[in-house]
């Protein structure tokens, strides 16, 4: 009894499982989590509405009230 036959040389290789496309993929998959992470971070800071500017120094007044004789009556 002998082992198995030997392989044929000419055959083709079988391919690997985590070759080179195999990793790129997890290094993009990587990068779009940080890059999605960043904008989670980041984007209430940057795309906040900004205050309108003013005057230097001068502080923001509170709504003055309306007079009385103005107001709708409550029932």
């Amino acid at each position: 009894m002998s082992g198995p036959p030997d392989p044929d040389p000419a055959a083709p290789r079988p391919r690997s499982l985590l070759g080179a496309s195999f990793w790129a993929l997890i290094a993009f998959g990587v990068i779009c989590v940080l890059a999605g992470a960043g904008l989670w971070a980041l984007a209430p800071r940057r795309l906040a509405p900004h205050p309108a500017p003013g005057p230097p120094g001068a502080a923001a007044a509170p709504p003055r009230p309306t007079p009385l004789g103005e107001r709708p009556q409550s029932r």
